[in-house]
């Protein structure tokens, strides 16, 4: 992007236009890049394009050099840190006389090794040499340099509409992942962003994320934006910024960076290696709701149990109650992740984890036990064979979860529910003909290990009771004997 002071635009009325770079100035770019040569001192570069500034707008020589200086390797010749220069220089206290000044660097000079009047500030940019330049051609610094334009313009956007022939998808979770304020709309598709100047607080954050998703709006054949933009350092004035299709930007810019949501990433990261039984997955599709389009963060599934997580990132409270005001419209069981910073919001009628910095993994897997706990079972038709089959099994053939199958009321012709297992009948009738009384549990254990899980369970429902003789084995005795 480009500082507001390099911004070229022209203003007609209510509307403003960017100043593009066309292909006719591509003479122009070409003399501004060979200027930038390896081995050359920064500074002495930037001297040289300078000149240029008497033919050329000083705010496009500027641009383009700005973007050059960002893409090139830098590195300074000095190889004693300036900083350790100057203080060995300062340590020796104001020199009024020439001859002071002279024996002062002199004393430096022999103890590091340098000249230190070239070191003391090597590490300004002006003062390190270019090591290796991009490489780009004159029409790709050129394209660079108008999608830089235009992104900074939007920068300083109170609103932003965008429409895409393809690629939405990407774009909205392109936005989430930087935590863009947005509303997206499905017929017609287009989405609403919140621009940068909405907040109350401007944030540079916010701002670059609000950049970010430019080149995915522009790499779509066909797309459109409408902004509203604030400008004017004095008198600041709302103008009207609408662009479609246009050619010259460069689709992707030579300083994209890698921007994702800190949260969300770490709460990914925490679900994923603490929560076994439920499946966490980012960037599920869209909801339809009233109209508009809801896009959740994640998609928590264990079985058929469902739940949709949003995360609320940068806000305003109008934002936030059109966002409240759309979940409460979703019919599909939602968790709203929240900071506590809202916390004088209204959430008595939707599902609210708040949060500081970070999410607590362990607060939400609490709630989905609860969730899991309250709702209502589906039955399943499903055959067994065998003694014994874990409901673990059954859950995995049929698409169920464990705990709906432990709360499922389903009767199975010959075998009965215990613990996490159905046991056949035939288990029962084994031990019915085996002689119990007296023997301990450990020993029956072995002797039975396919049924040691529940073998107290077991034993219980033959009419047998277990004399505990330490904390891992028991006596088994006849229910209403003697043995204490």
């Amino acid at each position: 992007m480009l500082p507001s002071e390099l911004m070229r635009y022209r203003t007609f009325g209510e509307k403003v236009v960017p100043k593009f770079l066309a292909e006719e100035s591509v003479e122009l770019v070409d003399e501004v890049l060979s200027y930038f040569t390896p081995g050359r001192k920064l500074g002495e570069v930037i001297e040289e394009v300078s000149h240029l500034e008497k033919v050329y707008d000083y705010k496009l020589v500027r641009g383009l050099v700005k973007l050059m200086v960002r893409a090139c390797e830098l590195q300074r010749e000095s190889q004693v840190n300036p900083r350790q220069v100057r203080r060995e220089l300062f340590m020796r206290g104001p020199q009024l006389t020439q001859e002071g000044r002279a024996r002062a660097v002199a004393q430096v000079r022999e103890a590091l090794g340098v000249d230190p009047e070239s070191a003391m500030f090597s590490d300004l940019d002006e003062e390190k040499v270019i090591v290796r330049t991009p490489k780009i051609t004159p029409s790709q610094l050129m394209r660079w340099y108008n999608l830089s334009l235009l992104q900074s313009m939007l920068l300083r956007s109170v609103r932003m509409s965008v429409w895409v022939e393809s690629g939405w998808k990407t774009l909205i979770w392109r936005a989430k992942r930087v935590g863009l304020m947005y509303t997206a709309y499905n017929d017609p598709l287009r989405v609403e962003f919140e621009g940068p100047m909405s907040l109350l607080k401007f944030t540079d954050r916010y701002g670059r994320g609000m950049a970010l998703v430019v080149p995915y709006v522009i790499s779509s054949p066909k797309w459109k934006i409408e902004a509203d933009v604030s400008l004017g350092r004095v008198n600041r004035r709302v103008y009207r910024l609408e662009l479609a299709n246009y050619p010259n930007l460069l689709t992707y810019g030579v300083d994209e960076e890698k921007f994702d949501s800190s949260v969300e990433e770490r709460f990914f990261k925490e679900f994923s290696s603490a929560v076994k039984d439920w499946k966490i997955t980012r960037e599920p599709e869209p909801l339809s709701v009233s109209g508009r389009l809801y896009v959740p963060d994640f998609l928590l599934t264990k079985g058929e149990l469902k739940v949709y997580v949003e995360i609320v990132g940068f806000w305003t409270r109008e934002y936030l109650r059109r966002k409240l005001e759309k979940l409460r419209g979703v019919k599909e069981k939602f968790l709203v992740l929240v900071d506590r910073e809202l916390s004088y919001e209204d959430f008595s009628d939707i599902n609210v984890i708040q949060f500081k910095k970070k999410v607590d993994v362990g607060i939400v897997y609490k709630w989905l036990r609860e969730v899991e706990a309250s709702s209502p079972v589906r039955e399943v038709e499903f055959t067994l064979t065998g003694d014994v089959v874990p409901l673990e099994d059954i859950a995995k053939r049929v698409g169920s979860t464990v705990e709906a199958l432990r709360r499922s009321s389903r009767q199975v012709e010959g075998y009965f529910k215990a613990g996490d297992y159905y046991v056949s009948e035939r288990v029962l009738d084994r031990l019915k003909g085996s002689e119990l009384e007296g023997r301990k549990l450990s020993e029956l254990s072995k002797l039975y290990e396919e049924i040691a899980p529940i073998l107290p369970f077991l034993l219980e429902r033959l009419g047998y009771r277990l004399r505990w003789l330490n904390v891992t084995d028991a006596v088994v005795l006849r229910e209403g004997s003697k043995g204490s």
